[in-house]
């Protein structure tokens, strides 16, 4: 075992190895001393310094995903207390790597694109319980041996039964897939729309084999994030159809109504781009006309000025 942490036995479960430690929690691979089933058990971490939002995330992450039964979507099993003061859930224990583990396979476009179809089809779910992850990333999705996208990591999930823990003015999430709204710290703003933004991002990543937005500092990430469009991908990689990429574009449009306005509709989207039909996107409405649009939002005086002389010079051109 590592550190402080020498546990031998969680309840039923005998721990077998660590496989996994994050801000606030710990994960094993361990046995049911009857079953001989191998599971993952989180437990949190009490040597870390964490602050009474920390906790309720733990909590938050077993509550709501005690909710969610998908085939998509992590699945837990049970939960306890070990020694009296330290929680842990059992969730199923996934042999496989993280999405960004999977991308070293150099899957094909098409193959990301069937990949998508299912975790669109979790994430719908999730949305149908009122349920908003908001913090899908390639490293919160599992890949089985099978090719099976699994979701995990629910700790940042906004519930419609439970009170939020963020604060408005405090950024929570994972840079470069949240969007503007969620950057800016605007908890209200953050709904079903956000995660369909992070699963484009998260889609471009895939396709491009680089994130939407890198930068030396949180601040130069946020920033590109506000103002920057990204490289359509298939710009990046040749191999990528324009269609691909324009869907993965609309999805991660900065103005919220330009997006897709519910997973299903981008689902619907890449499941007509496997079966070749139309589609909504198209890479005119993301790469051109959107930064023309954010331009004149933040512009919107020295457009109008520069509309009232392009005006006149007509007029006055015409009555020449």
């Amino acid at each position: 075992m590592d550190g402080k942490f020498k546990f031998e036995q969680l309840g039923p479960y005998k721990v077998i190895e660590k496989i996994g430690s994050g801000g606030m929690g710990i994960v094993y691979r361990v046995e049911h001393a009857e079953t001989q089933k191998e599971f993952a058990v989180k437990v949190l971490n009490i040597h870390q310094k964490l602050d009474r939002s920390a906790i309720e995330r733990f909590i938050r992450e077993i509550n709501v995903t005690s909710r969610l039964q998908h085939k998509n979507i992590i699945k837990l099993h049970d939960k306890g207390v070990h020694d009296g003061r330290v929680p842990y859930f059992v969730m199923d224990y996934i042999d496989g790597v993280t999405l960004t583990e999977f991308l070293n396979n150099s899957p094909s476009p098409n193959a990301i694109a069937r990949i998508f179809v299912h975790i669109a089809s979790a994430v719908h779910y999730a949305h149908q319980q009122e349920i908003i992850h908001r913090d899908l990333k390639p490293a919160n999705i599992m890949m089985d041996k099978r090719g099976k996208p699994i979701i995990m990591d629910f700790g940042l999930a906004k519930s419609s039964i439970s009170e939020t823990l963020t604060a408005t003015g405090v950024v929570m999430g994972s840079m470069p897939y949240m969007p503007p709204e969620q950057a800016d710290g605007q908890r209200h703003e953050i709904d079903e729309v956000s995660d369909v933004y992070s699963l484009g991002a998260i889609l471009y990543e895939c396709l491009a084999l680089r994130p939407p937005f890198v930068g030396n500092s949180s601040p130069e990430i946020i920033a590109k994030i506000f103002n920057q469009t990204p490289t359509p991908p298939h710009k990046i990689n040749k191999k990528v159809p324009k269609k691909l990429s324009a869907i993965c574009l609309k999805a991660m449009a900065k103005n919220k109504q330009d997006r897709y306005q519910n997973v299903e509709a981008f689902s619907q989207d890449i499941y007509n781009f496997l079966t070749n039909k139309n589609t909504s996107a198209s890479l005119v409405s993301t790469s051109t006309v959107q930064p023309f649009v954010l331009w004149i939002k933040k512009n919107r005086k020295a457009f109008i000025i520069n509309m009232i002389v392009i005006i006149v010079i007509i007029v006055f051109m015409m009555l020449r």
